[in-house]
């Protein structure tokens, strides 16, 4: 394999009931959409000698309401509910972050909408 070479494979998993996408949606107060999550998509990679995997959730179809973002990280709109009920955050600047519930999730997310930008 040349230094330059891609090598991926893509594998669909069914997803176990109770996950969701939760995204933060903002009218008179702060509440989530979920969205349920019916499959994960895991690609396997491998760039030279560095190998990778990624698990993305699949969403039924048409429930897309800007899901483009969400393969740019989670951050400060989207969240994983777990069937536990935990909400799992993942951003550039988050790392991984596990809240226990969805007020504690709520909290975290308006506080993030409430801070000022980075300059």
């Amino acid at each position: 394999m040349s230094t330059d070479e891609i090598r991926t494979t893509h594998t669909i998993i069914p997803a176990a009931p109770g996950w969701f996408v939760a995204k933060l949606a903002e009218y008179c107060e702060p509440f989530f959409e979920f969205h349920p999550i019916v499959a994960w998509e895991v690609e396997h990679g491998q760039v030279s000698r560095d190998r990778y995997r990624i698990a993305v959730p699949v969403l039924p179809c048409g429930l897309t309401d800007g899901f483009d973002d969400f393969h740019r990280g989670f951050g400060k709109d989207w969240a994983l509910k777990s069937p536990d009920g935990k909400y799992s955050v993942v951003g550039e600047e988050e790392g991984y972050l596990v809240l226990d519930n969805e007020d504690d999730a709520l909290a975290w997310f308006v506080a993030q909408h409430e801070r000022p930008p980075a300059a």
